[in-house]
């Protein structure tokens, strides 16, 4: 029985792979990997076309607010930092009346005391529309609303409180 051996060249291109990779051999891998690539690129009938440079406007749209472009309305869940307990669990209750309850636990020992609920209402602040303060007695909260979430904020300036803790409250849909 006859086996047929292979192609001289189908030999010497297996020989070729199978040898140890030197840097001589690693470059000419890479560059015969890329001449198929680079003659891709240069092949004639390529158009290239030109677009004129695009414009930004930065101003501020001041007809979508959070108030009338995000839904706002729900529940908002989430532990916040506590300096002398393991953290405050808090559940901040929008409705669409603007209306609110906050409720919150100290959390300390993996149990939930002294249990708080306030209520009232809330407006969102003229100067800085993504804002709400929460109207409440002996409360001056401020919360910013994004999508799907409300932060704690500074009450007097409305920045944040930090960069390193978080005090995002997740809405629950």
């Amino acid at each position: 029985m006859k086996i047929p051996l292979p192609n001289h060249r189908v030999y010497i291109t297996l020989l070729w792979y199978l040898q140890p990779l030197t840097k001589d051999t690693m470059k000419l891998s890479l560059f015969l990997l890329a001449l198929p690539l680079g003659l891709a690129a240069c092949q004639s009938g390529t158009t290239i076309t030109l677009q004129p440079p695009i414009t930004i406007n930065n101003a501020v749209d001041s007809a979508h607010t959070a108030e009338n472009s995000l839904d706002w309305s729900g529940k908002y869940l989430g532990i916040l930092p506590c300096a002398d307990c393991e953290g405050i669990y808090s559940q901040l209750t929008l409705q669409q009346d603007k209306t609110f309850v906050l409720e919150e636990h100290y959390m300390k020992n993996g149990l939930a005391l002294h249990p708080s609920k306030i209520s009232g209402r809330f407006a969102f602040d003229a100067k800085q529309p993504s804002l709400i303060r929460l109207a409440a007695p002996n409360q001056n909260r401020v919360y910013f609303i994004g999508e799907g979430f409300a932060e704690v904020r500074d009450a007097q300036s409305g920045k944040r409180l930090s960069d390193k803790l978080n005090y995002r409250l997740l809405q629950v849909r």
